[in-house]
């Protein structure tokens, strides 16, 4: 399966998906909230948001390449499938975060989730 280049192709968008991902997580953890709360509202918000649809993206295409047997209860790629669609809506929602991000970035006051 991997000899064919629509999925090194897929793979390819995972994993640039997955690093970027990992860079915003990285920024969020790495951003002082008590120096910078605003940036760290911004860095923690847009890592939720995009973390979440990436998994999402990337549990679909590797559903994709599974085909049928990716939807068996014993395969651990269900499972996944299944944790990744709960990610958008957890609280803060996707929406919510964007909403946020969006605030902040006009220059406008807004918190999603209250860093304590």
């Amino acid at each position: 399966m991997v000899q064919y280049p629509s999925v090194q192709r897929s793979i390819g968008e995972m994993s640039v998906a997955i690093q970027s991902g990992r860079l915003l997580l990285i920024d969020a953890a790495l951003t002082d909230r008590d120096e910078d709360p605003i940036a760290s509202v911004l860095a923690v918000n847009r890592a939720k948001q995009y973390c979440a649809e990436v998994g999402v993206s990337v549990t679909d295409a590797a559903m994709r390449m599974a085909g049928g047997g990716g939807l068996l209860k014993s395969s651990p790629l269900e499972r996944l499938r299944r944790d990744a669609l709960s990610g958008p809506v957890m609280p803060p929602a996707n929406d919510r975060c964007l909403e946020t991000i969006g605030k902040l970035e006009c220059g406008l006051p807004a918190v999603t989730v209250e860093l304590t």
